[in-house]
């Protein structure tokens, strides 16, 4: 296979991530076994020890979310359902192919860095284009992004589910939750509703409060601002490019109202995310270790 920039292209995972997937679903399991890593007994009878996940959080791409079936899958915290498809599937998460045992999230704000131009080109094919220097400096610096993506293309990607700046909250058997997730407080127009209301609490539906739980009711994460229609097919939000700051600077949000909220409370947090997405969070946890200079290395 050819090395290509994908950002938010939504390409499904390849043999071998699926593999990944798998192998990393099967080394959660067995430190569980070992007694490495805190478990529960599994709400499904016969199952046995289970990690003790408390949530999950995903980003909307069909890659992020099938990795994250597959590790759930084998790690007992999903069970896969039979239903039957309805004309042309709909890869939209959360998956419908899955009843979750653990509370999902799904999130813009865990999607890939958004490469622009370079969307769809191979590495070496981007090389020949703009030549080595121009390209490094597009990938390893800090706040100097990509040429933007040609505006039908923009236009064309903003109306797709998964280049929506919406918060999925699966809440069980409950069914979900989409909430409005803008990247400003500029940014207050969705799909022909009016939305009051600032970022930040925009992604405070994924606090929890009240005191610690052995495990945590997927009903208990409250939405506090007005439920919006998931799509806005007539208004794009998508953005052009990003660089690595553009990138950091919107998985922030959720990281300071979302994932850190859960953490200090003493809860085991699943994040499956990206490339860039990942080192934002590393970058969020210790600046220190994790610089803007040599973030792009961190494996």
């Amino acid at each position: 296979l050819t090395a290509r920039f994908t950002g938010w292209a939504d390409i499904g995972l390849t043999k071998q991530g699926e593999d990944q997937a798998i192998a990393a679903g099967r080394a959660l399991q067995s430190a569980v076994e070992k007694g490495i890593l805190p478990s529960n007994e599994s709400p499904t009878d016969g199952r046995g020890r289970v990690p003790a996940i408390d949530v999950v959080f995903c980003s909307l791409l069909k890659r992020s979310s099938d990795t994250m079936d597959i590790i759930l899958e084998e790690t007992n915290l999903a069970e896969r359902m039979s239903i039957p498809k309805k004309g042309k599937e709909n890869t939209t998460p959360p998956s419908s192919k899955y009843h979750y045992l653990v509370p999902i999230v799904h999130s813009w704000r865990l999607n890939e860095r958004h490469y622009g131009a370079l969307v769809g080109l191979s590495k070496e094919g981007a090389e020949r284009l703009y030549g080595k220097v121009r390209l490094t400096r597009w990938r390893d610096s800090w706040d100097v992004p990509p040429p933007p993506m040609p505006l039908e293309m923009v236009k064309r990607w903003g109306r797709e589910n998964h280049c929506q700046p919406v918060t999925i909250v699966k809440k069980g058997d409950s069914g979900r939750t989409c909430v409005f997730d803008p990247a400003s407080v500029g940014m207050q127009h969705h799909g022909g509703v009016n939305v009051t209301g600032s970022t930040k609490a925009g992604v405070r539906i994924l606090e929890h409060g009240g005191k610690k739980k052995k495990r945590t009711d997927a009903n208990d994460l409250d939405v506090k601002i007005p439920k919006i229609s998931c799509v806005g097919n007539n208004v794009t939000f998508m953005p052009p490019s990003e660089s690595l700051r553009d990138t950091y600077e919107r998985f922030l949000p959720l990281w300071i109202q979302g994932i850190a909220p859960h953490l200090r409370a003493g809860r085991t947090v699943l994040v499956i995310g990206h490339a860039n997405t990942i080192r934002s969070m590393l970058f969020a946890i210790d600046s220190e270790i994790v610089t803007k200079a040599n973030s792009k290395k961190v494996k």
